[in-house]
């Protein structure tokens, strides 16, 4: 998933066009076999207990 400095910013501003192109994404989402690609790359999306 490429990642684009443009999202960290002024995010309003970008058209939805925009960010599922930037993201790699749709409307209606991944599909599953995408997400379980994308779990093993980056892991799981949380954080460590405080």
């Amino acid at each position: 998933m490429p990642f684009n400095s443009h999202l960290n910013s002024d995010i309003w501003t970008l058209t939805p066009t925009y960010v599922y192109k930037t993201l790699i994404t749709t409307p209606q989402g991944i599909s599953k076999a995408e997400a379980n690609l994308r779990l093993k790359e980056f892991s799981y999306n949380e954080l460590p207990e405080p």
